[in-house]
């Protein structure tokens, strides 16, 4: 059983790999001065999969930081990102404490005590030009709570006050607001989550 678990992630990772190869050989878009352009990167991305400095497009990448808790060779760290394969790269997931409304870690023991933020911001240092960024929210954090915080003038002032100090104390370079999903009834949602979101 273990041998097919340990085949199948192989296998789930070769596709991966594909999959990326696949989408650098496409044309992507890119935005430059609030305008979107067709760009080809197949001629600007080497073999290895590396992309220079001044290259149009992203090609964003998503960091799952329970990945490390996965058993033997399915185990991921931050340091097996292939960060020259990402222009902007996520780590997921931080959360919201409804109580004090303010941005959390999920995981305090793996991105403070193990100092995952601090590592995974510290892939700047072997790949100059990528942006890193934090998510909050995903699946698991479902979206009542979310909803609750966009409802308050008050609350959305703490919470962006906590996401400024997060980012500032770790050196992030931006936020994913991952909320699955705004007015969706079924995740405690409500009517009006897009306006309050937007405000």
């Amino acid at each position: 059983m273990e041998f097919a678990i340990r085949l199948c992630y192989k296998m789930f990772c070769i596709l991966k790999i594909v999959m990326l190869i696949l989408a650098s050989l496409a044309p992507c878009y890119a935005t430059s001065n609030n305008t979107a352009a067709i760009v080809t990167t197949s001629s600007s991305i080497d073999l290895e999969g590396n992309i220079p400095t001044g290259t149009p497009g992203r090609r964003v990448c998503y960091y799952e930081s329970w990945g490390v808790y996965r058993p033997g060779e399915g185990s991921y760290d931050i340091d097996d990102i292939p960060g020259h394969l990402c222009t902007h790269l996520i780590y997921t997931f931080c959360g919201v404490c409804n109580v004090t409304w303010k941005i959390i870690p999920l995981d305090p023991e793996l991105d403070i005590g193990r100092k995952g933020y601090s590592r995974f911001v510290g892939l700047k240092e072997k790949y100059p030009n990528l942006t890193t960024t934090i998510a909050v929210g995903g699946w698991g954090e479902g979206g009542k709570k979310y909803s609750e915080l966009v409802s308050q003038q008050e609350r959305r002032k703490i919470f962006v006050q906590s996401v400024i100090e997060l980012m500032s104390k770790f050196s992030f370079d931006g936020l994913d607001l991952d909320w699955e999903y705004p007015g969706a009834y079924d995740r405690g949602g409500a009517y009006t989550d897009k306006d309050n979101f937007l405000e």
